[in-house]
């Protein structure tokens, strides 16, 4: 790959880093996860689908939620129908109206003090 120079462009070149991600570990699977770095162990965890209907994010979540001091942070609403959409809609429900999700607010920190009933639907 050529760097461009300020002696190639009309101005300054852009700087260029090389990032080294230290502290990110990638797992095949949640018990690889577990493996490295048990339940209990303090963890920041991105995982799949952020719907939490199936896979890693959905047995992750099984396992940690009951844990106290852990958080769930969603990147999104999640689907209609699926665990991210029920817990999105519960924190919506309790956020004040002006910091409400669509008003440029941050909302806030919310606990989940009761059992969760999800519907999962399955072909077989």
């Amino acid at each position: 790959m050529e760097h461009w120079t300020s002696s190639k462009l009309s101005h300054p070149a852009p700087l260029v880093l090389k990032l080294i991600p230290r502290h990110v570990k990638f797992f095949a699977t949640p018990t690889e996860l577990m493996q490295a770095y048990p339940i209990n162990r303090p963890k920041l965890v991105l995982a799949i689908p952020p719907s939490m209907s199936h896979g890693p994010s959905r047995w992750l979540f099984t396992a940690m939620a009951g844990m106290e001091g852990n958080v769930i942070l969603l990147t999104s609403r999640g689907e209609q129908g699926t665990l991210a959409r029920k817990l999105f809609d519960d924190w919506q429900s309790f956020q004040q109206e002006e910091r409400k999700y669509g008003t440029g607010k941050v909302g806030a920190i919310g606990k989940i003090e009761q059992q969760i009933d999800v519907e999962v639907s399955c072909a077989f």
